[in-house]
């Protein structure tokens, strides 16, 4: 059974209720548990074997315990069992890349039945055995001795990202305990061995003991046990003299209330300012607490139960007992009330969260992004939360989930009562599951907040099917549900994908607990399939049902050939871009492997006794001949230059932070290849706590070694005619030279008097002056990329980028940008402005682009490298560098702090080509004297923050907007005469509008959702594009490309349209006729 442990407590979440005298009392009464059983499937269909299942009890709102003893392994059927008291449980499989969580009510007397869907791609993990023994140089075995592994390399994933693992069963002194996320440390047993679980791959094996190293490079097969290593280790050391330190002199923390009075017998909570580390003390008579556990000098404030948060005191540590006084600064405040649903009925069970805006938490927000809900609930659908309480905290301090957030339940009777809030703006949250989440910003400190909840009772069924029709039965798949509305602030949260298990008919369901109430895509995931997307209305009042057909498989077949033309059995082949997920070649060399799904579609191949093979995959299904080359095995060391170690000490230049086993990387390269998957795979590190490295897979070619500790000081280089059994890099201080050179004015003049600064890839930064003739010079400058950057505001600006080599000097010119300057006239009060300047090639490519484009100005700055100048008092300052155009643009953004969520972009409002040499420019904007405001209603209102409108005139782009969170989006600066209004939705098709604009008069439209047929298509690998719009004479639709390359607009209306592909250069335009049946466009 599981039963509350003392001692349990869950990796970030702990049991605040462990002085409750009433659970004491609790935990003497035997706890009937409820047996919860279940089964884990995978991607395949194939049970889960081996899965682990954690359990974690709800012991306060969104705060999970996790119990060790409540946990299980499932068997060969992928089933396990555990035994859980009545309560809320969340139940935890770890996966590849996402976890499966499942939340289980255990009620009395109702034993629970599960099916879980784990994204595994196989049925056991795919691992092997590594039998270690340790010997002393007498040959005996060396018993309870201490011995680490290190696994790098080009390794399967592993469920939770696990790293080296101790095999299952093996049986040790004492617990393993972890080194990084790679490496881990045991014991021996009495014939000094120990078995450590390695994931299979391409790995690099280093293993440590008592003075012993070794490391090894190995291809490991799914199942295999490795041949036991053997390391001669060092005598054991003498044990270490048993010496007892001073015990830590106490801090005593005296409280006062307001009034100055101390505040007697009362539990106190003591935060650590830096790093919010919490203790709880209690005062005695006189105000005087015992705080435990203080170790570093710091800043804390004192927190107790009906007072606010004191201000920081200082508290110092040393040998003698410190003492600091802490007053409360005032009374804390009070909320109560009753929470309902629509029929008047209390709600029981409601989780009640008050908690401080974003803003408040010290965090960078707008007004967008203020709220809690999101932040809240993604805590809460995940394994624990986001608001954890502290250990060893009294049952005063029970409902403090941190020092901004408060958490509570409803009763029976629906009422609510929280007694120990701050002065303040506090938001209020109101979470049941079966009623859609609430969020009230306006919270009446020391009053009465009543909720009326409304009914979510949404659900989304859908059903699965293959290409060929067949139901994608009892298999994991991966759901992600992204809201294209963000109207409600808890739309985030959806974010995070779900895993969730097909029954025997393809379908699946998720409850209202797990959906927003919105438009929202859908996006499924189903092992190797290309993911698929759609859009779907998800109403709070009815389920929605919805048909999924996936994909074909994409596959790569082929047959791998060893260089003497035999089979390559039992190779691996895997893609670039995801070596986590490989295939194994049979007993003729065959293989069957996802198609890769980035650009490159490169595939790799690794055998024994062979180079590392690079193929690229052809657009066209076939087979592939892949013949590999011989290759060979590198193994090295690392060796301190003593000379130069003691030449560094003497000029005092610090040595490499842990040195000489610092995990440092080793570079190979070997000559003529440049391909950047195999040099990334030849690329390996120094274990923790080694000089050796090993490299596989090499071919016999000459190669370059190059060893580079990041961001210090040091550097190795070792040329190898061949790949050679052992080779050595010898590291010491990396070699400097000089870099010298002139700045010249933009008419050819040497600039003198101007700061010229030096940057290099060790992060250093050094200045100098150009001299009378612009000369400047850096001495002793490391070997390696160097930046130079010369100039000021009122000469001009210059720069250049540069490779020093060892035993060269390097020589640069530097010549200025042209200095400019100007004013914009008729900017609109209440506006902020800026000059854009931007190429001439960006200019032209920019105006291809046409009115329809509605984030078009948005893109130009964001990536055809426009700088951006502010204005200050309608002027501008500039330079100009280079010889070629260049054209200033303004751009007028206003910010509506009356009104959520309101922002608006005006471009282009003035645009001048910049003359050469620059002379003083004005930038005059025309007259804008009519308005425009646009809403949307009903389902629509859920375009916020995912939309783009733009307005034309002329074919002129006048205005770019967001929706604001009341549905409407206002213009009050436009031409009069005659625009185009364009929405542009994700995924969908809206109704373009005619609109007469009076002037001196403000117009109101609402936008209207286009109907008609789905259009979608596939973009080139050759081509990538960022998003995809649809321009017809009645309708705009617009949608981005995912990363598969797939892109879906629906709702288009018949007629003739232009479909474009921004972010191709060049533009990529094409006619498309849409009729009464969907329309796939061709690549």
């Amino acid at each position: 059974m599981c039963h509350r442990h003392a001692g349990a407590r869950a990796e970030g979440q702990v049991n605040a209720m462990r002085y409750l005298p009433l659970l004491a009392l609790l935990t003497l009464r035997p706890v009937i548990a409820e047996p919860v059983r279940g089964v884990v499937i995978g991607l395949t269909g194939q049970p889960a074997v081996g899965a682990e299942v954690w359990a974690a009890r709800e012991t306060l709102p969104f705060s999970f315990e996790r119990r060790d003893e409540c946990a299980a392994k499932t068997d060969a059927a992928g089933a396990f069992s555990l035994d859980l008291e009545p309560g809320r449980w969340r139940l935890w499989v770890p996966g590849v890349e996402v976890s499966t969580a499942a939340q289980v009510d255990v009620m009395p007397g109702q034993p629970a039945e599960l099916r879980l869907g784990v994204d595994w791609p196989w049925s056991t993990p795919p691992t092997a055995w590594l039998p270690v023994r340790l010997m002393d140089s007498a040959g005996r075995p060396a018993a309870h001795a201490p011995v680490s592994l290190d696994v790098g390399g080009q390794l399967e994933a592993m469920p939770g990202s696990r790293g080296p693992a101790l095999a299952p069963g093996w049986q040790r002194r004492g617990a393993p305990w972890a080194l990084s996320d790679d490496a881990v440390c045991t014991e021996t047993d009495e014939a000094g061995r120990a078995v450590f679980d390695v994931a299979a791959g391409q790995a690099t094996l280093g293993l440590r003991a008592r003075g012993a190293q070794q490391v090894d490079v190995l291809l490991i097969r799914p199942g295999d046990r490795l041949p036991e290593r053997e390391l001669v280790v060092d005598a054991e050391p003498p044990p270490a003299p048993v010496t007892r330190s001073a015990p830590a002199a106490p801090t005593w923390v005296r409280v006062l209330d307001p009034e100055g009075r101390p505040l007697a017998n009362q539990w106190i909570q003591v935060r650590r300012t830096e790093f919010a580390d919490l203790y709880a003390a209690r005062t005695d008579g006189d105000g005087q607490a015992r705080v435990r556990g203080f170790q570093y000098d710091g800043l804390c404030t004192v927190k107790a139960s009906g007072y606010a948060e004191s201000a920081p005191v200082r508290v110092m540590t040393g040998q003698s007992a410190q003492r600091v006084t802490a007053r409360l600064t005032a009374r804390a405040v009070s909320l109560s009330g009753v929470v309902l649903d629509r029929d008047a009925r209390p709600v029981a069970g409601c989780r009640v969260v008050v908690c401080r805006p974003t803003a408040d938490r010290g965090q960078r927000a707008d007004l967008r992004d203020d709220g809690c809900l999101a932040r809240v609930l993604a805590g809460y659908r995940g394994f624990g939360s986001g608001c954890e309480p502290r250990e060893n905290e009294p049952a005063a301090f029970a409902h403090w989930l941190d020092r901004d957030t408060y958490a509570t339940e409803t009763a029976a009777d629906g009422s609510y009562h929280m007694a120990d809030l701050e002065g303040g703006r506090w938001h209020a949250l109101f979470i049941k599951d079966g009623y859609l989440p609430e969020e009230v910003r306006a919270v009446p400190l020391d009053g009465r907040l009543d909720q009326v909840l409304r009914t979510n009772a949404n659900a989304l069924r859908c059903r699965l099917l293959d290409a060929d029709g067949q139901p994608w039965r009892n298999r994991a798949v991966r759901v992600a549900l992204q809201p294209m509305a963000h109207d409600t602030e808890y739309a985030s949260s959806w974010v995070s994908p779900i895993m969730t298990l097909t029954d025997a008919n393809g379908c699946f369901a998720l409850g209202s607990g797990q959906l927003p109430a919105c438009t929202t895509r859908v996006t499924i995931g189903a092992g190797a399939r290309a993911e698929t997307s759609v859009n779907v209305v998800l109403s709070a009042y009815l389920p929605t049902d919805l048909a999924v057909t996936l994909p074909p498989a994409r596959l790569v077949r082929g047959r791998v050939r060893l260089p003497g033309g035999q089979p390559a059995a039992q190779a691996r082949v895997y893609a670039a871009s995801n070596p986590s997920v490989a295939c194994w070649t049979d007993g003729d060399g065959r293989f069957e492997v996802a198609r890769p799904a980035d650009a490159a579609r490169q595939i790799l191949v690794s055998a024994d006794g062979c180079a590392l093979a690079a193929v690229s995959v052809p657009e066209e299904d076939g087979t592939l001949l892949i013949d590999l080359k011989p290759g060979t095995t590198l193994r090295g060391r690392v060796v301190l230059d003593a000379a130069a170690v003691a030449r560094v000490r003497s000029i005092r230049v610090p040595m490499p932070v842990g040195w000489p086993l610092a995990g440092l990387p080793v570079l190979c390269q070997p000559d003529g290849i440049v391909d950047r998957a195999l040099l990334d795979c030849w690329s390996t590190r120094l274990p923790v706590g080694f000089d050796q490295f090993a490299v596989a897979g090499l071919p016999l070619a000459p190669l370059r070694l190059t060893v580079e500790p990041m961001l210090q000081d040091w550097y190795g280089q070792a040329a190898l005619a061949a790949p050679s059994a052992t080779a050595v890099v010898h590291v010491g201080p990396r070699p400097r030279g000089r870099v010298a050179g002139r700045v010249l004015s933009a008419d050819g003049r040497p600039a003198a008097g101007l700061h010229v600064i030096c940057s290099t890839e060790l992060a250093q930064q050094t200045a100098r002056q150009t001299d009378a003739q612009g000369r400047f010079a850096f001495d002793a400058v490391p070997v390696g990329e160097y930046s130079l950057v010369a100039g000021d505001p009122a000469a001009g600006k210059a720069s250049a980028d540069g490779q020093l080599r060892e035993g060269h000097d390097e020589t640069v010119e530097l010549r200025l940008s042209l200095p400019f300057e100007g004013r914009v006239t008729g900017l609109p009060r209440g506006w902020a402005g800026e000059v854009a300047v931007i190429g001439d090639e960006q200019w032209r490519f920019a105006q291809q682009w046409g009115g329809d484009a509605p984030d078009k100005w948005h893109w130009l700055t964001a990536d055809l490298d426009a700088s951006l100048i502010s204005l200050d008092d309608g002027h501008f300052r500039g330079t100009l560098d280079g010889d070629e155009p260049a054209h200033a643009v303004v751009v007028a953004t206003r910010i509506d702090a009356t009104a959520a969520k309101a922002e608006m972009l005006l471009w282009p409002l003035a645009e001048r080509r910049l003359p050469r040499p620059p002379e003083r420019l004005t930038l005059a904007l025309p007259a804008r004297d009519a308005g425009l405001t646009v809403t949307a209603s009903g389902s629509d209102r859920a375009l916020d923050r995912r939309v783009w409108m733009l307005i034309t005139h002329d074919g002129i782009p006048a205005g770019y907007g967001l929706l604001t969170g009341a549905g409407q989006l206002t213009w009050p600066n436009l031409p009069a005469g005659n625009c185009r209004l364009l929405v542009g939705a994700e995924g969908m098709a809206y109704l373009t509008q005619e609109v007469a604009l009076a002037k001196g008069q403000t117009r109101s439209v609402a936008v209207r959702r286009a109907t008609g047929v789905a259009v979608f298509g596939r973009v080139d690998a050759d081509q990538p594009a960022a998003c995809v719009t649809l321009a017809g004479p009645t309708a705009y639709g617009l949608c981005h490309v995912n990363a598969e390359g797939a892109w879906r607009i629906d709702g288009v209306p018949p007629g003739t349209y232009q479909l474009r592909m921004v972010g191709t250069q060049p533009l990529v335009t094409r006619q498309v006729v849409v009729g009464e049946v969907p329309v796939e466009v061709a690549p």
